[in-house]
């Protein structure tokens, strides 16, 4: 006996649901990392300008984002989950966004299985639980792929497509394929309609808010995602990572599972162009394979990376829409037990989610480094040096653990993207030095602590922050090594400089 229709889609969306806060839930309060905290210590400014335009770094993240999140923090409190919390439910609606997808070009069954690839993709639940705006860049992706389906009034997808861009700026991948949507089905004047009324506040979101906010250090970390030689092997390759990077932890790590996923979303593709030829259907085409033109233009043009997790989400809708579309064709016609399997699919779904082990954000984090600082009784003769790349960090925990140490900040290059020129001061020792000795000549005996990355995350050299600089700068000042401890997040290390 098998369950009615609604029962059954109650099942499963209920089912769905824990899978997906599951798989995204753990680590949500955990400590903010670098990006994280510069992040929120914007949305903390005093003033709107403040925050659109952060004094220290430059913004980055979309608009839209930005006062969404202030709004919920002046709402719910300025705790870590809070500041996660946009991310937690764009993350959830997109599991359902793309069941409604499934359902809508192919079957119930084929939405649900959408449905848990989102749910259980490792990137999906990682950027879901990010104070940063990659898992809105995702929801953006798949709604504006539910508008080429759905093809609404023009002015229904006008306001998509410009609220979109506000939370997103990869959304842009996807505006040509909507407008040849509707024109492809004879409707020119709304496609042009559209593509006039969204015009204006992309316009002037890019004059007004993205061009301030950009610099070459930002140009210059995104150089290495661009093409260098062969373009055909760069792409190819490019592209096979990201249909293999976002999925769950198990598929992407056993081979025939990976090439079973390549084979059908092959399949997807061939099926785009196969329903353009014989029943005159873009859809598939537009909401799968077009965005994946759109990203590879912009990248051969020089405006966005084409690379890794964080530069691909959005294309992770694209990516199960074809995996999917080829499922779906390589089923028979009326799969027998569908009402049977949509169940189990979704409560294995639970399963994995509950039992698997997902991305945690707590690696970077000051939690075990505040707390050593306060064992052996730090006081305000000590000083905190700390590297460039932990400073955000620590600004944000300074609102909410009180230190009574002085702090300053190690002047050497971060990756990304302060607008006062630090990243200029990279391997230059003398910048260091310079800096050690104006403030550890101002007392004898003064205990000195240095907080800087995990040593697994510096470059060969030790370059990258100036852990290394510091201590080779302290034993020729004559100061002697107190202790020094490795943690799993963080390395805090003390010295004291009787001779200065």
């Amino acid at each position: 006996m098998t369950l009615p229709r609604r029962a059954t889609d109650l099942v499963c969306a209920v089912l769905l649901l824990v899978a997906a806060l599951a798989a995204r839930l753990p680590g949500l309060n955990g400590d903010l990392w670098l990006d994280e905290a510069w992040v929120a210590n914007s949305i903390l400014a005093p003033t709107w300008w403040g925050m659109f335009f952060y004094p220290p770094w430059m913004q980055t993240t979309p608009p839209l984002y930005l006062v969404v999140t202030r709004c919920l923090v002046a709402l719910l409190g300025d705790s870590n989950g809070v500041f996660r919390s946009l991310s937690l439910a764009f993350g959830v609606a997109s599991v359902f966004l793309a069941v409604y997808l499934g359902r809508r070009l192919y079957s119930p069954l084929i939405g649900w299985l959408a449905g848990v690839l989102i749910a259980l993709s490792g990137s999906a639940a990682m950027f879901s639980k990010e104070g940063k705006s990659y898992s809105g860049e995702l929801l953006v992706a798949l709604l504006l792929m539910t508008v080429a389906v759905e093809l609404p009034a023009w002015w229904m997808a006008a306001a998509a497509v410009a609220i979109g861009f506000g939370f997103s700026y990869s959304s842009v991948v996807f505006f040509p394929g909507i407008i040849w949507a509707y024109c492809w089905v004879g409707r020119w004047r709304e496609g042009f309609g559209i593509a006039a009324a969204a015009s204006l506040p992309v316009a002037l979101t890019y004059v007004f808010y993205i061009q301030p906010n950009q610099g070459e250090d930002l140009r210059e970390m995104w150089r290495y995602a661009f093409p260098q030689g062969d373009l055909p092997g760069f792409y190819l390759r490019t592209t096979q990572t990201v249909f293999a990077i976002h999925l769950w932890e198990p598929l992407r790590t056993v081979s025939w599972l990976r090439q079973l996923i390549l084979i059908l979303s092959l399949l997807g593709i061939a099926r785009a162009g196969w329903q353009i030829w014989a029943v005159r259907d873009a859809r598939l085409l537009v909401a799968g394979v077009l965005p994946f033109v759109g990203t590879i233009v912009l990248n051969a043009s020089g405006h966005y990376p084409y690379d890794g997790e964080r530069f691909s989400i959005y294309l992770l809708g694209s990516v199960g829409l074809l995996l999917v579309a080829g499922v779906d064709w390589a089923l028979p016609k009326s799969v027998p037990g569908a009402t049977i399997i949509s169940v189990a699919l979704t409560a294995g779904a639970v399963a994995a989610a509950v039992t698997g082990h997902w991305p945690r954000r707590v690696d970077v984090g000051l939690s075990e480094a505040l707390q050593e600082l306060r064992r052996p009784g730090a006081g305000a003769a000590d000083l905190l040096f700390v590297a460039p790349l932990q400073w955000e960090s620590l600004v944000f925990e300074q609102r909410h653990k009180k230190l009574a140490l002085e702090t300053m900040e190690g002047r050497v290059a971060s990756a990304c993207c302060p607008r006062d020129g630090r990243w200029q001061a990279e391997n230059r020792e003398d910048e260091v030095a310079g800096e050690m000795d104006q403030f550890i000549a101002r007392g004898t005996g003064r205990r000195i602590w240095l907080l800087h990355m995990r040593l697994k995350m510096l470059t060969a050299e030790g370059q990258r922050v100036p852990e290394a600089w510091q201590r080779a700068y302290l034993v020729r000042k004559g100061c002697r090594e107190e202790f020094a401890h490795q943690y799993q997040s963080t390395v805090l290390s003390a010295y004291r400089c009787p001779l200065l």
